[in-house]
């Protein structure tokens, strides 16, 4: 498994979502027993923005478990240096510039037919 994939994975999510999808805002949850996912959202980036204690039910054995809620607004997703960073070492490109046509919602579309 190559070092890294995690946090390509996470680039090319960012990038669907701020730049093709156009989002404003990404969620994340992360399970509040699972602490080094938690840690690795934070570092991408996130803003932990709710704690849900006892949210899930994993049944009998298990019981409840906390949900850690985290956000990324689209501004805090553009201004990030370290996803700047990650993303032209790994991707070659800075996925947090959106490009000058989609920004102006110009699309180069071609199309021809043949009767």
């Amino acid at each position: 498994m190559r070092v890294g994939i995690g946090v390509e994975a996470s680039l090319l999510v960012f990038d669907f979502a701020f730049n093709q999808q156009r989002l404003n805002k990404l969620l994340t949850y992360v399970y509040g027993s699972n602490l080094q996912a938690q840690a690795s959202t934070l570092a991408l980036g996130f803003r932990q923005e709710g704690h849900l204690k006892n949210h899930f039910y994993l049944g009998e054995k298990a019981g409840f478990c906390d949900v850690f809620q985290n956000g990324m607004l689209q501004n805090e997703f553009r201004e990030n240096a370290r996803l700047k960073r990650l993303s032209l070492k790994l991707l070659g490109r800075d996925v947090t510039k959106l490009a000058k046509a989609a920004a102006r919602n110009e699309f180069n579309l071609e199309a021809s037919f043949r009767m």
